[in-house]
């Protein structure tokens, strides 16, 4: 609930730290489930 709180106020939020293989992977199922479910969700992955 908190970063979903954060990312609703500051536009943004970490949601984890990762190796970037399983980074990318986190962000193509997140973009493919948000779409499936028509929800206008963003991911991106930054180096830390």
């Amino acid at each position: 609930t908190q970063i979903m709180l954060n990312i609703h106020n500051r536009g943004k939020e970490v949601c984890g730290i990762y190796p970037r293989e399983i980074a990318e992977t986190k962000v193509e199922i997140v973009h493919k489930t948000a779409s499936d479910r028509g929800f206008p969700l963003r991911s991106t992955m930054e180096k830390e």
